[in-house]
């Protein structure tokens, strides 16, 4: 049951966390800062959950996996600590009874933090989806069938490739480092559709590196 609601947490938390990715079609800003502080208050209640794994942080040994985990988990927490001090140093322009005054270096922290996060809740995923990649693997090789074998890399290419196009497109990468973005007309089932590919690639990156990992 626990590991159920971890499992129903996280996805809240990242269909939240794309939301507000795409605030511009929102309600407006009161919604993306209403938004945010759910997203934070879930964020508390997961690592209450996951308790035990930072207790047992110093216990037994480490492979690369439990590494990827350790390093990944805790670039992320940091970067969201950084969510939410940039969000309250923005938070003039949001809540009318917030005393700070937003400033274009508080907004310019805030979409950089937000999109550094964006990448690492994507690895933080591939984490968890690593092993059903290895799973379907052994089951297409399992049944023998080169046909179904090359059907999944030619589909596993195609997501990879339309992952890494989006990434440019979207000009995350311009985000992440404070470079001006260029406008450009935004659709929000395009944006949504365009980000849940991105994340999936960023999951298949994870995996391969991890596969050459593992062998070397």
């Amino acid at each position: 049951m626990k590991r159920k609601i971890k499992i129903l947490i996280d996805i809240i938390m990242f269909i939240i966390f794309v939301y507000l990715m795409s605030y511009r079609a929102g309600g407006g800003l009161f919604l993306h800062g209403v938004c945010g502080c759910i997203l934070f208050a879930l964020f508390i209640i997961h690592h209450l959950l996951n308790i035990r794994w930072y207790a047992g942080l110093g216990k037994g040994k480490y492979n690369w996996t439990r590494k990827s985990f350790a390093v990944i988990d805790f670039i992320l927490l940091g970067i969201m600590i950084l969510m939410a001090i940039s969000s309250v140093m923005m938070s003039g322009s949001v809540f009318a009874f917030s005393p700070f005054i937003a400033t274009q270096f508080a907004r310019d922290l805030h979409v950089s933090s937000t999109a550094w996060g964006f990448i690492f809740m994507g690895l933080h995923l591939g984490l968890h989806t690593n092993s059903s990649f290895k799973k379907l693997v052994r089951i297409i090789k399992e049944k023998n069938k080169k046909y179904l074998l090359y059907l999944y890399r030619f589909l596993f290419f195609i997501f990879l490739v339309l992952g890494i196009f989006y990434f440019i497109k979207s000009q995350l990468w311009k985000s992440m480092f404070m470079i001006p973005k260029e406008f450009y007309n935004f659709n929000l089932a395009i944006f949504y559709i365009e980000y849940s590919i991105i994340t999936f690639a960023i999951c298949q990156i994870f995996y391969l590196f991890s596969n050459f990992m593992n062998k070397k």
